[in-house]
């Protein structure tokens, strides 16, 4: 072997092998009192930083909740009524999620009349009557190629449909007429949809009629309807009205809820298509109906 090679391997040995600190691997025992701070405070400023991240994102995700109208919605003041009580108010579901999605009017043993965001969904379903009934627990289907639209001005939708049963309805409902003319001092009242979608259930809330014609609408609605076809109601308090709800007079239809009036805390008033508005063509089209 090569004596100079060995030497060079034996030389390595004698040298002196140190090791030096930076600041991140120093020993925390060892760090001046400057350090720790510096190092204290750098894990705070750290925290807050990913703190106010999440609060920002938390905020830009939630920014559309009013938590007075949030808490206005779940303490509902309408009356619960029992929906078989109620036989010309119809339930749409949705066929895909089950979901109460509106309700409607019978206007005959084969024809509902209803918002038309009412059926935006996709395929529905309708209920009437009571769940215990086997004829009525089933449901109706409806005939889409049969289902007419009717244009009114009186709605953000713009349009009423006509939904048409594949079946007749008599079993379980019975139709109402639309009034045509209100009557400022008899007392109306609202039948919605609830609040938590309960099963035996819909809204009963007796109201005042506050105008037709002339309503005072909120900013963002008058831009969307045609306010002589609208009919205001006024004492809503915190009962949440529901695109579709029914607005029934001396037992006649007079209106169908425009949207859903999610500042009825502000404005304690809803608001309804007035179906003296499109009357003619809703009667000629439920009679090529039969």
């Amino acid at each position: 072997m090569d004596k100079n090679h060995n030497n060079k391997i034996y030389d390595g040995f004698g040298e002196e092998i140190s090791f030096e600190y930076n600041f991140v691997n120093r020993p925390w025992d060892d760090r001046s009192k400057n350090s720790k701070i510096g190092i204290v405070t750098l894990l705070v400023v750290i925290s807050a930083v990913i703190a106010v991240c999440m609060v920002n994102n938390f905020v830009l995700h939630y920014r559309g909740f009013h938590p007075k109208e949030f808490f206005n919605k779940v303490e509902n003041s309408c009356h619960l009524v029992k929906r078989d009580e109620y036989r010309f108010v119809a339930r749409i579901h949705s066929v895909a999620s089950k979901e109460l999605l509106c309700v409607g009017a019978v206007l005959s043993f084969s024809t509902v009349l209803a918002n038309q965001v009412c059926v935006k969904a996709g395929p529905i379903f309708l209920f009437l009557g009571s769940s215990f009934d086997p004829r009525c627990k089933k449901g109706f289907s409806v005939n889409v190629k049969r289902t007419s639209s009717i244009k009114h001005g009186g709605l953000v939708a713009k349009k009423l449909i006509i939904i048409v049963s594949s079946e007749s309805l008599a079993a379980c409902g019975t139709g109402i007429n639309i009034g045509l003319s209100l009557k400022w001092e008899h007392p109306a009242y609202i039948i919605g949809r609830p609040l938590l979608n309960t099963v035996r259930s819909l809204t009963k809330l007796p109201v005042s009629l506050d105008g037709k014609g002339n309503c005072s609408l909120p900013q963002p609605m008058i831009q969307r309807v045609d306010t002589t076809k609208v009919i205001c109601v006024k004492d809503v308090g915190r009962c949440v009205v529901r695109a579709g709800d029914l607005l029934v007079q001396n037992g006649r239809l007079l209106g169908i809820a425009s949207s859903s009036a999610h500042r009825s805390d502000i404005y304690h008033t809803a608001f309804f298509a007035d179906l003296s508005f499109g009357y003619d063509e809703i009667m000629e089209k439920m009679r090529s109906f039969g």
